[in-house]
């Protein structure tokens, strides 16, 4: 396989994973505050706020967990955090390293949420 989309093959299994918590939102909540606590790209998920939320502070959605890698971070942190979500959903496969034609989220300072390119802002 051509390691330059190697992160396809891993989203899918991470996507696989994920299903299995669909009606089950408070576990991956817990299991995400968890793996938060032991890493520092994720502390902006702010777990420690238990104020924050309401009455569904303690669940989070399948889409915040894939997030996690999308954010405008480089690719190693990528990578790093690549390889925590697969220990943590005991994912069969490497994280991978390169991520050519990956999508990211812009959240920092923006009115808007959107996807794009890794490092290429279009507004």
């Amino acid at each position: 396989m051509d390691n330059t989309y190697q992160w396809v093959p891993f989203y899918e299994a991470l996507a696989d994973k994920l299903i299995v918590y669909n009606n089950k939102r408070n576990e991956l909540f817990d299991l995400m505050k968890k793996v938060a606590s032991e890493q520092p790209l994720m502390k902006y998920l702010h777990f420690e706020r238990e104020d924050w939320g309401g009455p569904l502070r303690h669940q989070i959605d399948p889409f915040s967990v894939i997030g996690v890698m999308n954010r405008g971070i480089t690719d190693a942190n990528r990578t790093v955090l690549a390889k925590i979500l697969a220990d943590a959903f005991e994912l069969k496969l490497l994280a991978p390293t390169q991520f050519a034609g990956f999508l990211c989220l812009i959240t920092g300072g923006h009115s808007l949420r959107e996807w794009t390119s890794c490092g290429i802002y279009s507004f």
